[in-house]
């Protein structure tokens, strides 16, 4: 019976204590670290009453709270921000998302501020780093992302419990302004160009036999807009609806690094349940007639694989093979090489050629899968002003002015 009480009384609680009914007094128990040879470097206290006990084992907790803080902060900037991606921001971003963050931080960030101490990083360390890249002509979508990534660690750093920074170096941090960089025009053909391109995409040699069995790839981005991943993503039965002519974007192929242990190739294609958006998702687009001959000749070509943009073999086309097929047709329209665009180029077309159609911004932003009107707005500002201008331009004067001579 007094073993039975004696195994109650150690099981007291969860704060680590419990009563020796042998010695007559509590015992506290608390894990601080780990020693060298593996062992679990455990922290012991005595009292004669719980209470004193509970005070003594508060006290061994602060401070090894204490000294794991003071670690921390005598520790790298490098081996702070290499922790977050491993272990944080590798679980909460898909992978092509979080090879783009890697290599923010990889190549944008540890090379030059990766060394300071984490405790001693102040707000002129960072804007310093901003400013590096500013000079070096770098786009402020770029400087942008550095101190996105810095900002996101030290705010992750803050909130954790016990905090492993004392504060966000990157709250006094100015950017650069919007209006201090050139806006980036987009690249797509005109209407004209499009149907050199649509030609030569879908010739055939006297026998019938198309230049290009994947000619047809072309052809319905530029009548679809879809990406370059949502067109690796199609799948025939699952996709693609000839009955009431619709395409639906259900998925997105991607090119992330490989890591699995002693992998043969750098990169390495990955389906993504979503597209790249949330408005992206299950995204359906009607198929106008040249979307249909596209795809008409794409079954051809692919028998009986269920991928739309099939290989020989049947397995899945890569994103290299597509890239290279688009500039071989190009190329072979008769445009030089400084106009060969790519592929997204062609979505730009087709987004283009509906602005040009005076076709509303919320539709076409529908239909490209942007998460938001604002997005689509800004894409295509260049475009939407240019037909303010020859909208103007296109009505009669009203009224009349005389002048005095």
């Amino acid at each position: 019976m007094a073993e039975q009480h004696n195994r109650l009384k150690r099981d007291y609680g969860s704060e680590g204590l419990y009563y020796s009914e042998s010695r007559g007094y509590w015992i506290g128990q608390f894990k601080i670290g780990v020693k060298p040879d593996g062992r679990a470097d455990i922290k012991t206290v005595y009292g004669k009453t719980k209470a004193e006990a509970q005070k003594k084992l508060k006290a061994v907790k602060e401070e090894a709270v204490k000294s794991q803080y003071v670690f921390v902060q005598k520790s790298s900037l490098d081996s702070f921000l290499l922790y977050w991606l491993e272990n944080i921001k590798k679980l909460e971003l898909k992978p092509k998302s979080y090879d783009r963050l890697e290599d923010t931080v990889l190549k944008d960030v540890i090379p030059y501020i990766g060394h300071i101490q984490l405790g001693a990083v102040e707000t002129s360390d960072i804007q310093g780093l901003i400013k590096r890249h500013f000079d070096a002509g770098r786009a402020y979508s770029s400087i942008k992302k550095v101190y996105d990534a810095v900002n996101a660690a030290y705010k992750w750093g803050l909130a954790v419990k016990p905090p492993k920074v004392k504060m966000n170096p990157c709250d006094g941090v100015i950017l650069p302004s919007r209006k201090m960089f050139k806006p980036s025009e987009i690249k797509f053909y005109t209407e004209a160009e499009a149907e050199l391109i649509t030609k030569a995409a879908l010739d055939k040699y006297p026998c019938g036999t198309p230049h290009y069995p994947l000619g047809g790839a072309i052809v319905l981005v530029l009548n679809t807009g879809i990406r370059l991943g949502e067109l690796l993503g199609l799948e025939w039965s699952r996709d693609i609806d000839l009955v009431n002519n619709i395409l639906t974007v259900r998925h997105t192929v991607v090119t992330v690094k490989n890591r699995e242990m002693d992998a043969r190739r750098k990169f390495v294609a990955k389906e993504q349940d979503s597209t790249k958006t949330d408005s992206g998702q299950d995204r359906e687009i009607p198929l106008n007639d040249m979307a249909k001959l596209a795809l008409d000749s794409l079954r051809k070509y692919a028998g009986n694989s269920k991928y739309v943009m099939a290989t020989r073999n049947g397995n899945r086309k890569s994103a290299r093979d597509v890239d290279r097929l688009v500039r071989r047709i190009i190329l072979r329209a008769g445009f030089p090489e400084e106009k060969v665009y790519g592929l997204h180029a062609l979505r730009h077309t087709f987004a283009t050629l509906l602005i040009q159609r005076k076709i509303d911004i919320k539709t076409i932003s529908e239909l490209l899968g942007h998460s938001s009107v604002d997005i689509t707005y800004k894409t295509y500002i260049h475009i939407i002003k240019e037909q303010k201008r020859a909208a103007i331009a296109s009505l009669p004067n009203i009224g009349t002015v005389q002048s005095n001579n």
